[in-house]
């Protein structure tokens, strides 16, 4: 018995849907529900940076997300990301005593919630 028939299944036309290409829209959404308080990436900017100026800079976001997903190529500056361990309490002993967090680029973080 093939595994595929032991649950649900999408049917053709949902499928077909899966292969469509992202609108810009649907760059944009992706973008706005990155919360703005969420960590800025190694360039310094965060979601409600984008956000604010989406009016300027919104089609070269799109660009780049679209680029993305045509060639399979990211660049190094949109993968770029950066560990940081920030203390939990004041004066930590251990490394349980610590969390940790990775500064991602937003709009790496943004080709991410594409994907799924």
């Amino acid at each position: 018995m093939q595994v595929i028939h032991l649950g649900p299944t999408l049917n053709f036309e949902d499928q077909i849907g899966l292969c469509k290409q992202f609108s810009n829209k649907d760059v944009k959404d992706a973008l706005f529900s990155i919360p703005n308080f969420k960590s800025p990436g190694p360039n310094g900017y965060n979601s409600g940076f984008f956000k604010a100026s989406w009016g300027t800079i919104g089609p070269m976001i799109s660009l780049t997300v679209h680029e993305f997903f045509h060639t399979r190529v990211m660049p190094k500056y949109i993968s770029a990301t950066k560990l940081v361990v920030l203390p939990k309490v004041p004066y930590p002993q251990a490394a349980t005593d610590f969390r940790p967090i990775s500064c991602c680029n937003t709009i790496y973080k943004c080709i991410t919630k594409l994907l799924c």
